[in-house]
């Protein structure tokens, strides 16, 4: 299966466009999204070399994580609570663990 990315500034944020290709017909859909403007990052939570990671759809990097807490849902499923600093700023988001992908808020000051 091939696949590739594409990075556009839209409005001021970085916004991408994950494309693949199955069977000869593409689909694309909406990958990461990295806005410090309006306080919000959209990404995918991986684990590398130990280390918990906000990437793009594509695998790089958009800040490291740390993983504040982790619960059972009202329907039993996990969520894991994150937080991470993007240029001096913090966020804060939650999601149902691993290469799930993750909304992260500026943190109020």
């Amino acid at each position: 299966m091939q696949s590739h990315s594409q990075m556009r500034v839209v409005d001021g944020a970085r916004v991408e466009i994950g494309t693949f290709v199955h069977e000869g017909q593409p689909f694309a859909a909406l990958g990461s999204v990295v806005d410090e403007r309006r306080g919000l990052l959209v990404g995918y939570v991986v684990r590398r070399g130990g280390a918990w990671r906000l990437t793009t759809w594509d695998g790089a990097q958009i800040m490291p994580l740390r993983r504040t807490s982790a619960y059972r849902g009202l329907r039993g499923a996990w969520v894991h609570c994150w937080t991470g600093t993007l240029n001096g700023r913090r966020y804060s988001g939650r999601n149902g663990g691993a290469s799930l992908a993750c909304t992260l808020r500026a943190r109020k000051a």
